[in-house]
Order: C-alpha cells, then structure tokens, then sequence
C-alpha cells in the first residue's frame, strides 16, 4: 500500500507544470529635454495621428517625472527640443520643414536654418549659404536628372544629409572643389550625350 501510495504522489506531481516566468518588459527611458528652470521628459510611445502627440512629464530636481503630464504635438515637441538647445529625434524632424518638392517651389532658407538647428550643425564652420549650395546639387540625387536613379524622392531633409556627409567626409570646401571638378570632367557628356541605359 505504502509503495502506491509514494508513486500516485509522485505521478501527481509530474503531472504539474511549472508555470512560465512573465517576462519583464524594459521601458525605454524618456528623452529629457532640460530649459534654464524647469525640464521635461518626453514619453516614447506615439499616439498616431497628423499630427502626432505624445505624452509629457515634468521632471523635478532630482530627475524623476512628475504626476503632471499631457499630450503635446510632434511640431511643439520639435520646437521644445531646438530651444533646449537638443538634437531633434528623427521622429519629429519631418515638423520642420516644407515636404513639397525644392525642384518646384525652391530650397527655403528659414527651413534649411530649421533643420541645421535640429541637428546642431556648425553653421559658424559650414555656413548656411554651403549648406543650401550643397543641398542644390545634391537635388541630382532626385528627379532632376532621371527618374530611374531619384534616391531622395526631391526630399528637402534626405538631401541635406546627402550634402551634410560630404561636408563631414571632405570639409567646408567640399562644393568649392567639386564644381571645379565638374567643369572638366561633365564637359564632354554635355557636348556628346549618351544614356547609360540600354532601353
């Protein structure tokens, strides 16, 4: 009796699993935005919407998030961020700036400013007059040349970058030297044109 005693007790607990751990999720800590006598902390989730909102705290002294919150929209965020002199996330870069075509209605230079601000650019080392030169001929990468090889979508903000990394490659004069470059060495497709393409 007392051997089918200890195998029923031992089958009943076989029989009981282990119940699965919960996992602990990791929130990401907000991005604190800091003013001269106040900070805040912007949350990560987005509520989706055009524009879009999120929420935020205030942060006291000792860096913790207060009980006041509320919702604020992506454009006012992005504003909160250029005056507290921070880079602007890319989630909110896209409140800057004109998205209609720089081929049609032109390369604005307050936008340009905005977006230099945004990422804290150097605008004393690269002045904004290179950047918006730059940002001309780096339309090519658009519409302008052919549709086949448009890698920008005439985007005023993908352009930039495009311009912004050859400045970081090769410096300030980088635009100086190409146009002298350019001269010689697009001379002879300009006389006799010729498509890479087959069709």
């Amino acid at each position: 009796m007392s051997h089918r005693k200890k195998s029923a007790r031992s089958a009943s607990k076989k029989s009981v699993r282990a119940k699965p751990r919960s996992k602990s999720v990791r929130k990401k800590t907000p991005r604190t935005i800091k003013f001269d006598d106040y900070a805040i902390a912007v949350g990560e989730r987005c509520y989706q919407s055009f524009p879009c909102q999120h929420q935020v705290w205030m942060v006291n002294e000792s860096g913790r998030r207060t009980t006041e919150k509320r919702l604020i929209s992506g454009p006012d965020i992005a504003a909160m961020f250029i005056e507290g002199d921070e880079v602007v996330p890319r989630h909110f870069i896209e409140y800057l700036y004109d998205h209609r075509s720089p081929l049609e209605y032109g390369i604005k230079r307050a936008d340009v400013v905005r977006l230099t601000k945004a990422l804290k650019i150097d605008t004393k080392f690269i002045p904004i007059s290179e950047i918006m030169k730059g940002i001309k001929v780096e339309l090519e990468h658009g519409s302008e040349l052919d549709q086949r090889v448009n890698v920008t979508g005439d985007d005023l903000f993908t352009t930039l970058l495009i311009a912004l990394a050859h400045f970081v490659e090769c410096g300030p004069n980088y635009y100086k030297g190409l146009e002298k470059m350019e001269k010689k060495t697009c001379k002879r497709q300009k006389k006799h044109p010729r498509s890479i393409f087959l069709e």
